[in-house]
């Protein structure tokens, strides 16, 4: 039985008790460091799959609305087709971006890459139209440049029916 003179915690209980409060609160903080990094690639991530999905839209839009496709060009990096008006509309990958007449589909902020952009053709034996399909890879960050954890890499694929063939 305890007297009134020692009531209180011993050294070893302090101790036990200071060590449990010290892994509880690194557990916190590994926990609140690691969603926050998690919530940044998610939007990274998000960002790059709307630029490509928007990507995708301009493409099958100039493909499905060309009259024709200029054949020393598909299969290729780049796609020449002649538009209804009969001007010469070229989709490509210049600058790490990919553009449609020169001008950019994709946005070059926070380092939006694209990479691999290529296009093949495949024509119908007979009176139907050719059907383009078209594959690209999107990239948000750079190696030596951004941390790995920031670094978000998504492919895309897309195909398309000339309309006005």
């Amino acid at each position: 039985m305890r007297s009134a003179s020692n009531s209180g915690f011993t050294l070893i209980e302090l101790l036990v008790i200071a060590t449990i409060g010290v892994l509880i609160t690194i557990g916190a903080i590994n926990l609140f460091f690691s969603t926050i990094l998690a919530g940044g690639k998610s939007t990274a991530l998000n960002e790059v799959k709307q630029n490509g999905d928007y990507a995708i839209t301009q493409i099958e839009r100039v493909i499905r609305n060309a009259k024709s496709i200029n054949p020393a060009t598909c299969p290729g990096n780049s796609l020449e087709l002649e538009a209804t008006d009969g001007s010469s509309v070229v989709i490509s990958n210049n600058s790490k971006q990919i553009t449609i007449k020169n001008e950019a589909v994709t946005s070059g902020n926070n380092f939006l890459v694209t990479a691999d952009i290529s296009f093949v053709c495949h024509y119908s034996s007979g009176t139907g139209p050719p059907l383009v399909e078209f594959s690209f890879t999107l990239q948000k960050g750079e190696d030596g440049v951004s941390r790995e954890s920031d670094i978000v890499i998504v492919p895309f694929q897309g195909r398309a029916l000339l309309r006005q063939y």
